[in-house]
């Protein structure tokens, strides 16, 4: 965890994705011991995370900063 511990996020997905990701969430948050919402949504980003520094990074973690991320679409 971060110097600062948990903050907030702010990001777009489609519609369809939130209401399956609530669905999902208020039928298995008992059985997956999610804390909160934001505990489940915490647990699949670190899975994708660690997918993809396994797969990038040799498995080490990316050095993370404070800097934002550029709005927008990525380009290419």
């Amino acid at each position: 965890m971060s110097e600062l511990g948990r903050v907030a996020v702010t990001f777009y997905i489609d519609d369809d994705l939130r209401r399956r990701a609530k669905a999902v969430y208020r039928n298995t948050c008992a059985d997956e011991r999610d804390a909160s919402w934001s505990d489940m949504i915490a647990k699949a980003l670190t899975t994708e995370v660690h997918r993809r520094e396994r797969l990038y990074n040799r498995g080490r973690a990316f050095e993370g900063d404070a800097q934002r991320l550029t709005p927008g679409r990525p380009i290419g």
